[in-house]
């Protein structure tokens, strides 16, 4: 996607008994609005007559993945043409939890998923899933809600290069930006053919709408969610955590394996 405009919009959901209510609040950071109330409402009304519903991407087009096999505490669901899977909802006897999917169709990796149960919902309805990659490739995949609009993935090699959308591609390790989302939900996704053993790579979110605010606090409320990919199988997932700044630190690699960090902060 060209990178010509930074603008979006944004949405506040709140469930209530028996119907979904949108809430305007002045202090919501990422903005509220009616069209993104309507893009919602369906995972809603799914949540509010006992499903749950999941969306599947792929992570390279940000394409619907249709006709996708998705098994959840033992049941099967078909994904459809939005690329959605629905299920009876995981009722959990606290107020969170974990629940693991397993994806499958032919041409992507088969992907064990943990979904996060918040309630009577879920942290996040949509997973980007990679397509199938050659043997040493990984393949580093964001997702987030609508707000805020612009979110950038980085891949730094320590003393010699940064890939984001400023510079896409490197061919010194063959690594690139896939894809570059200004309007929310994503998928952004960086691709490294070849890491190499002896380097130090670090891979980061930047909040690029609060780029210029100082005091930012609330990265969290993005529900940002990073899938990590190798040739196999979804190797690590990482949700960002609460904290002020603009900056998500999400893992390094040293030794060609991935060192979790998921902190916040206020630089890259």
């Amino acid at each position: 996607m060209t990178r010509t405009l930074r603008c979006g919009l944004g949405v506040a959901l709140i469930l209530g008994l028996g119907a979904v209510v949108p809430v305007l609040a002045d202090n919501d950071p990422f903005g509220l609005d009616e069209e993104t109330v309507h893009e919602n409402a369906d995972f809603n009304f799914d949540e509010l007559s006992g499903k749950l519903s999941l969306r599947f991407y792929d992570a390279v087009s940000g394409a619907p993945i249709p006709g996708a096999r998705v098994t959840l505490r033992g049941k099967e669901s078909i994904t459809d043409s939005s690329g959605k899977a629905i299920f009876p909802f995981p009722r959990q006897k606290r107020e969170e939890g974990w629940e693991e999917a397993v994806f499958e169709k032919k041409g992507y990796i088969s992907s064990r998923i943990r979904i996060h149960v918040l309630l009577d919902s879920v942290f996040l309805h949509r997973y980007s899933i990679s397509p199938a990659l050659p043997p040493g490739r990984y393949r580093f995949v964001l997702d987030w809600t609508s707000k805020p609009p612009d979110l950038d993935v980085h891949l730094v090699k320590q003393g010699r290069y940064h890939i984001s959308f400023r510079d896409m591609r490197k061919f010194e390790d063959r690594a690139w930006l896939d894809r570059d989302d200004v309007d929310g939900e994503g998928p952004e996704t960086i691709t490294v053919a070849r890491l190499e053993p002896e380097a130090h790579y670090t891979f980061f979110v930047h909040d690029y709408t609060h780029r210029q605010d100082g005091s930012f606090r609330d990265f969290g409320k993005s529900r940002a969610r990073v899938l990590v990919f190798n040739d196999r199988e979804l190797v690590q997932a990482f949700e960002v955590p609460d904290g002020a700044g603009r900056f998500w630190k999400v893992c390094e690699i040293r030794d060609a394996q991935i060192v979790p960090v998921n902190r916040i902060e206020d630089g890259p």
